[in-house]
Order: C-alpha cells, then structure tokens, then sequence
C-alpha cells in the first residue's frame, strides 16, 4: 500500500494516506487517534509530559509510521481500512503550501518533507485538527451514531483540556475541522477559535460539520479564517421528510442558512460547500433532484453515504436500513433506475467523488429479492434488537468491570475489535 522513488540521497515515499504524519482526532472523552478508522490510542487527559513526545512522536506513532514506510501493515488497524477501500487515498492536506513565513505555513512545509521522506519522529507538528468536544446536538437524527447523554455519560471534554491540547499539539494546524454533535452549538468551539492566533487564521481553513441550522447566527463569531468549508447533512430536499429524519430541525431555517452561505460566495468570500446525505428507504428517491438541488445553492461537492444502525443509542432502523434489510427496497418505485440514473448524471455533471459513493452504494443493495431471504430477513427483524439489546447491557457490565478493576485501558480495544466483529458479521 505503499510505494517509494529513488534519489541521490535518499527515498522518497508516495504513501496512499498521509494521516499517521499530519492528524489527529480529538473526541469528547478526550481520546486521540490518526483518523475516524483509527482506534483511539492515548487520552489527553493522562498526558503526564510533553503531548509531543507521548502522543505525537510515542512509540504508538512511530512504530506505525514505520510500518506504513515498511509496506507491512498486516495486524496494525490500517490493514482493512474501511477508508481506503472505498475512497483508495488520503493525500496529504497541504500538498500545495501557500507562500509566506509564518509558524503555521513553515510547518506546513516542514511536515509536507518529512511525509514524502517517511520521517518516524517528526520535527513538524500536526497540520490537520480534527476537534469533536461534545457529542451534544441541536437535533436528533434516526440514524445518528451519537451516544445517549444522560448523568453516567460524559457528554463533552472539559474546556480546559481541550485548550491545553489546542496549545500542546494543534496551534500550527492548517487545517481545523470542528464536529460533533453539531459543532455551532458547542461553546467549547468558539473557546478553541477564540484561541487561535491571527496568523493562524489568516492562514488556514476551518471545515465545519454541521447540520446548517446555526450558520448564519454564529457566522460573526468564526470569522477570520483564510477560508471555510462547510459540510452539511442534508436528509431531505422535501420538508416532510427531512423533518421525519432530523427530529427538531426547520426545513425552512435550513433554507434560510444556505442561501446566507450562497450570498456570502456571491460576495468573494473563499467558502466551499458539500452536500452530505445519509441514504435510507425514506429518502431515497431524493436521489432523483439532488444534483439540481446542489446546483440551486451551490454545492462544490456531494456525497452519499449509506446508512447504519445507530448502535450508540440501542435502536435498530427495521423501517429505513435498505442496506440491512433488502426487502424495504420493494417500498421504493423505481429504485433500481432512480440509482442508475444519479450515477449517470453524476458522471456527467463531472461529480467524480459523488459517482464513486453511488457505485459503492450500488455494490451494497442486491439488485434481486427473494421469499427465503424475505423471510429470513423477517426473522432477523424479530431476533436482531433482542441480541443487540443483550450484548449492549453486556457491554456496559464489562466495561463497569474494567472500570472497577483498573484495566479499562488495556481491554478497551479487545472489546472494541470483538463488538466490530459482530456487527460485521450482521448481528445486528
């Protein structure tokens, strides 16, 4: 997965993800990984030293990158990565470092050398942040992943902590992704931009992602940045159904904010958009105007990504997961010409990532039916929330056990490992 040029002095790598040299993903327990594929692999909250030396540059990140340039992925989590099947490259963020001599531009520089060369121990810091301090949300989405929020769950990272990471480890980012929850509601990440220097701002980009609702409301407090990219989960172009799919969302305010965002492109602000859609039985035949839809407010890019069951808070999707139970396919007319027909206009619209998605999406859909594997899927529908149900109260005891005993941090990625499996395996 990995390839290499010759040169005088030394190799130089062409690495398919750039993730182990430039990111890191902070989330609302404080846990850091690589990427969203990545397990979690330290906790800023037990840095004892320097976050550069336990995190960025620990035995964790450079036996990985060692790896990486050793082409010997096998038992490390980037050998099956979900990621680079369906997307084949995670190119460096910076590959083209603008000109100008600030701190943030210069590691951006430094860290774009020591990629291609297979550095293990970096000089650089990060130059991508990936924040998502809180799992807390403005809405409730049917198919969100978030976990429930009650008094035993930590819902959000500590202010504190967090700036102490931003300081230790992001403050040369070039590129700052905010999430969540949805990130415009979170007080935590307008303490973040608040701490931000002027000249890191002035030279790089924040992405968003947002459910678009507080875009035009909070647009005053994120300002500064070189530019912006906002990436929008949009489940419906129809307001019946984004409303049924969104719980406590406003098709209209969603309206409102995007076309304030067309205004402000209209007005030279650098500010890119993608339209983001989770695919389910509901909203399926939206696949049929949302390329027109994208045109109308401007949209750079579109994906669409099937849906999962939103293990995190113990419900099954036995009414919308085409993907899981084939035979809702039969509830949409047309389906099978209503996909053709997306993909086809994708690839002439010159939407290459949005084709990709669909071509995916089609590989995941059978494109026949039958009685057996209707009733088979009916029996799945009876028994799949009972197993599910068992196995997370089974988990929460094991993990109050680990808890008890100490050894949470040693077992946690066993557990993890064994609960993917599962649900790989269609469980449920």
């Amino acid at each position: 997965m990995n390839g290499c040029e010759s040169s005088e002095s030394e190799v130089l790598y062409s690495h398919v993800c750039s993730f182990p040299w430039t990111t890191l993903v902070v989330n609302h327990t404080g846990e850091v990984s690589f990427c969203c594929y990545h397990p979690f692999f330290a906790n800023i909250k037990n840095i004892s030293g320097n976050a550069v030396d336990e995190i960025w540059n620990g035995k964790v990140a450079q036996e990985l990158r060692k790896r990486w340039n050793e082409g010997r992925l096998e038992g490390t989590p980037c050998e099956n990565c979900i990621g680079l099947t369906r997307f084949k490259e995670y190119e460096h963020p910076v590959k083209d470092v603008p000109s100008g001599n600030n701190d943030t531009l210069s590691n951006a520089r430094v860290n774009l050398n020591e990629f291609r060369k297979g550095k293990t121990v970096l000089n650089s810091m990060p130059v991508s942040i990936v924040y998502i301090p809180s799992v807390l949300c403005n809405v409730n989405c049917i198919h969100c992943f978030q976990p429930p929020i009650g008094k035993n769950n930590e819902s959000y990272i500590e202010s504190k902590v967090l700036l102490n990471f931003y300081h230790a480890l992001g403050s040369r980012a070039i590129v700052n992704l905010f999430s969540g929850g949805e990130p415009l509601y979170l007080r935590q990440t307008y303490q973040l931009i608040g701490a931000f220097s002027p000249e890191q701002k002035a030279a790089s980009e924040a992405i968003f992602q947002t459910n678009g609702l507080l875009i035009k409301d909070k647009f005053q407090s994120i300002q500064g940045f070189k530019n912006y990219r906002f990436t929008i989960s949009i489940p419906s172009f129809r307001k019946e159904t984004c409303e049924y799919i969104q719980k406590g969302t406003s098709f209209e305010k969603l309206i409102e904010n995007l076309e304030f965002l067309v205004k402000c492109k209209s007005e030279g602000m650098d500010i890119s958009m993608t339209l983001y859609m989770v695919l389910m039985k509901s909203n399926f035949i939206d696949l049929e105007n949302i390329f027109e839809f994208a045109e109308t407010y401007k949209f750079d890019e579109i994906w669409v990504t099937p849906v999962h069951e939103p293990y995190g808070k113990g419900t099954s999707l036995t009414s919308e997961n085409i993907f899981k139970y084939s035979y809702l396919l039969e509830e949409i007319p047309r389906w099978k010409d209503i996909l053709a027909k997306a993909s086809q206009k994708a690839q002439m619209a010159g939407y290459k990532l949005t084709y990709d998605h669909l071509e995916y999406i089609a590989t995941l859909l059978p494109f026949s039916t039958s009685k057996v594997r209707r009733f088979l899927w009916m029996v799945q529908i009876v028994i799949g929330p009972m197993v599910y149900r068992f196995l997370w109260i089974v988990q929460t005891a094991i993990e109050r056990l680990l808890f008890l005993t100490g050894l949470k941090k040693q077992a946690r990625p066993v557990w993890r490992r064994f609960l993917w499996m599962v649900r790989k395996a269609g469980v449920f």
